[in-house]
């Protein structure tokens, strides 16, 4: 196996998913809020911001490999994809050793930032117990939903507060409780998906404790603190960042006023049809739902932040571009499918600009 063939199989887990369900680079925004509000040396910020990427997508890789190594029996019994389903136990073991390995230099370059430290190893811990035995939190019902949120999502975001030495207390608040919900909607999601297959097995998952039906009703409930919880931290950046100006206009102003116009339209949609899917991860989700809870925070927010970085200082063009590459901006797939330009061109067509031939 060549050593192409071996990145794409264990970094490249399930087509590159480390690149995108990743905590660090579903928030990458929270970075760029940072640098506005610290107006950090240029070259202080892209060093620290490298480093740490780098450092979230081989701890991820580990969280990753991990769960697949406690999930290759169950996996098997579910007719699930598994990385390792060809390979040998103790390989296994020391290709997720491996990654773990990797990530430490990384790591070490920020132990000296405050409760670094305490959080790798705490998150090091429940990314382990979550799958692995005896521990196997991942069938421990509500306690372990809560501490997968914890690792997958909460304590990635306060590693990157503490490695970026931010403890603003309103930020601070808002974005983890943001994150929680974030990342809790997520996981009753997969766990609501996977019902079938954890109730014929025996896996005791909050959602087969809850049952399907009561499951479902966390995730509603949790999807709209979520976005609840987006708006106050909009909010909180407009009262933050409005000193940055353009033209004597608030350059922050558009964020929160956006997300608000972008809510009152979910919020009419779901009046007008209460039983509509609000469901933002269904597979044909290309729609508000999805828009308010992926690509406006992960892409639009970071994006935005990113350009008021470049109107202050022209050298984070450096990282506008890779940033615009990463997200698909260069995609003419990825825009004309995207949900603001279908909704663009059905608002022509009802208004009859567009007419069929």
């Amino acid at each position: 196996m060549s050593v192409f063939t071996y990145i794409n199989k264990y970094l490249g887990w399930r087509n590159w998913a480390v690149l995108t369900y990743n905590s660090v680079a579903e928030n990458m925004f929270a970075f760029f809020y940072i640098a506005l509000i610290q107006r950090t040396d240029f070259f202080h910020f892209i060093s620290d911001f490298f480093v740490f990427f780098l450092f979230s997508i081989l701890c991820t890789s580990y969280g990753f490999l991990i769960n697949d190594l406690g999930d290759r029996e169950l996996d098997r019994l579910h007719g699930k994809a598994n990385t390792f389903s060809d390979d040998s136990h103790v390989k296994a073991l020391l290709i997720v050793l491996l990654f773990l390995g990797m990530s430490i230099p990384l790591g070490l370059y920020f132990i000296n930032r405050y409760f670094f430290l305490l959080l790798w190893i705490v998150w090091i811990f429940i990314g382990t117990a979550y799958s692995i035995k005896p521990f196997r939190l991942k069938e421990r019902g509500k306690t372990g939903l809560l501490l997968v949120v914890m690792a997958q999502r909460v304590i990635p975001a306060l590693m990157i507060f503490s490695a970026f030495d931010f403890f603003a207390q309103y930020e601070f608040i808002a974005l983890t409780i943001y994150i929680f919900f974030r990342g809790f909607s997520s996981d009753v999601n997969h766990q609501v998906q996977d019902y079938d297959n954890d109730v014929k097995t025996s896996t005791e998952t909050f959602a087969v404790q809850t049952g399907s039906s009561k499951a479902r009703v966390v995730l509603r409930v949790s999807l709209e603190i979520e976005k609840v919880m987006l708006l106050a931290c909009l909010i909180i950046f407009y009262f933050r960042l409005r000193e940055v100006r353009f033209h004597d206009l608030s350059a922050i102003m558009l964020l929160p006023a956006g997300y608000l116009i972008l809510y009152l339209i979910h919020f009419i949609k779901i009046i007008k049809k209460p039983s509509i899917d609000v469901n933002p991860f269904t597979v044909d989700g290309n729609n508000i739902f999805q828009f308010i809870h992926h690509t406006f925070p992960t892409i639009i927010v970071a994006f935005y932040l990113l350009c008021m970085l470049v109107y202050l200082d022209w050298r984070y063009l450096l990282l506008l571009f890779p940033f615009m590459i990463y997200r698909g901006f260069f995609s003419a797939s990825r825009i004309r499918n995207s949900y603001p330009v279908r909704m663009f061109f059905s608002l022509f067509k009802k208004s009859g600009i567009f007419i069929n031939e």
